[in-house]
């Protein structure tokens, strides 16, 4: 597991996604995992303290990817004018580090937004969400340098495969 954020890493799938070909996305430069359970109240007057039961989760992630026309920049950019989906892998390490944790997701760019000041280098403020697709998403351990997945939300203990 990587202790610091340079360490993260962010793919794109170019092959199909049962024999993914996962491509580095080099232009990401900062980026921030968003991921919360939404809940609904489950109050009783066994308790006069409000409880919660978990229903369902929130994904997405938000940070700039540098705007420098390379092949993973373009990928991204295209994605998100076209409306296109991309299977992202988002982790805390690389593919082949042992430990390294994260989502793998259909996700559509929903911003690439830029401040276009004289004196700023171009970088796009980006926002990645979880789409509707066939791919569920699912939560990625690295083990044995092979990606395992399980998926997630079901109420029983993740099993990676």
């Amino acid at each position: 597991m990587a202790d610091t954020g340079i360490n993260c890493k962010a793919y794109y799938n170019a092959g199909n996604y049962g024999t993914p070909s996962w491509t580095e996305l080099t232009c990401i430069n900062d980026l921030q995992e968003n991921s919360k359970t939404m809940t609904a109240d489950s109050n009783s007057r066994a308790s006069w303290i409000n409880l919660k039961v978990g229903t369902s989760g929130d994904l997405s992630w938000n940070g700039n990817m540098k705007r420098d026309g390379s092949a993973p920049h373009l990928v991204v950019y295209k994605a998100m004018k076209a409306k296109t989906s991309l299977d992202l892998l988002i982790l805390d390490g690389g593919v082949a580090v042992n430990n390294s944790m994260g989502h793998r997701a259909d996700c559509l760019i929903i911003d690439t937004s830029n401040n276009q000041n004289r004196s700023e280098r171009l970088y796009d403020s980006i926002e990645i969400v979880p789409t509707e697709s066939a791919n569920l998403p699912k939560h990625v351990i690295v083990t044995g340098g092979v990606i395992t997945m399980a998926t997630m939300g079901t109420g029983a203990a993740l099993s990676y495969s």
